[in-house]
């Protein structure tokens, strides 16, 4: 998992804040970590939820913000985070 983070990490470096999680089943059971990775809020936990509504397991997501020069505040930061994470599912499921 660490490994996914810092490829993602590399190919979007422009970007300040990658938060990400995941839901992985492993044999004691369902693991679920997430990271906000410093931005403001909670977006990793908003990722988690994202994941647990949508019932998926064995999967990570990982999303990154490049900053544009506003602030978005906490609220603003996690709607961002959380629309963007259910285009990409919603795109994934297309396919």
């Amino acid at each position: 998992m660490q490994e996914i983070r810092e490829q993602h990490r590399k190919i979007y470096r422009k970007a300040a804040h990658h938060c990400y999680a995941a839901r992985l089943t492993l044999p004691e059971g369902l693991l679920e970590p997430f990271g906000s990775d410093g931005e403001v809020g909670r977006p990793g936990m908003v990722l988690l939820n994202l994941l647990q509504r949508e019932e998926l397991t064995s999967h990570m997501i990982v999303v990154s913000r490049i900053f544009g020069g506003i602030k978005l505040g906490p609220g603003n930061v996690s709607r961002a985070f959380r629309d963007a994470a259910a285009e990409a599912v919603a795109a994934a499921r297309m396919e």
